[in-house]
């Protein structure tokens, strides 16, 4: 009796690969959409965290505390962000905001991953008592097919919300 080989045949094989490769093919697009939406959702999730952490540390220490992009007023927020006592803090280096005073916390730029902040205020600056004006950032990146708002309620507290397509 002769024993039948175990295994596969290499046509098999080929026709296995082929499609593999045709599967791929058709996931690839929806994935880089995924990355896109995942990236702008990480991106609020930062934003988000930082502006907790700013009503909380002006709560704590009962002084005013802002939320300004590197570079002071006026500079893109996708170029990175920080906390501050100090309204009028210069340009910092992410890598060393123990030698700016007042600054709380850095946060180096997201504009890397293609992802903008786009309207956005100036500063955010939360009162001693936690409360902050309106506001509204827009997060997106690019490919994303959905948007996120991060919003600043009057009494301070922030929230996301999924706003659409990014244009």
């Amino acid at each position: 009796m002769r024993r039948r080989a175990r295994g596969f045949t290499l046509v098999e094989m080929m026709v296995g690969l082929a499609i593999l490769i045709i599967l791929i093919t058709i996931a690839v697009p929806g994935f880089q959409g995924f990355t896109a939406d995942q990236s702008t959702k990480n991106a609020a999730q930062t934003l988000y965290a930082t502006l907790l952490y700013a009503r909380t540390e002006a709560i704590k220490r009962n002084t005013t505390v802002h939320v300004l992009p590197l570079g002071g007023t006026g500079a893109d927020w996708a170029e990175g962000w920080m906390v501050s006592t100090n309204a009028a803090a210069a340009d910092i280096d992410c890598g060393d905001t123990a030698s700016n005073a007042g600054v709380l916390q850095a946060y180096c730029g997201i504009g890397s991953t293609g992802v903008a902040v786009s309207p956005a205020p100036d500063q955010v600056s939360y009162e001693s008592s936690g409360r902050s004006v309106a506001t509204r950032f827009r997060v997106c990146a690019s490919g994303a097919t959905q948007g996120r708002d991060v919003r600043v309620e009057l009494g301070g507290l922030s929230m996301i919300a999924v706003n659409g397509e990014c244009s």
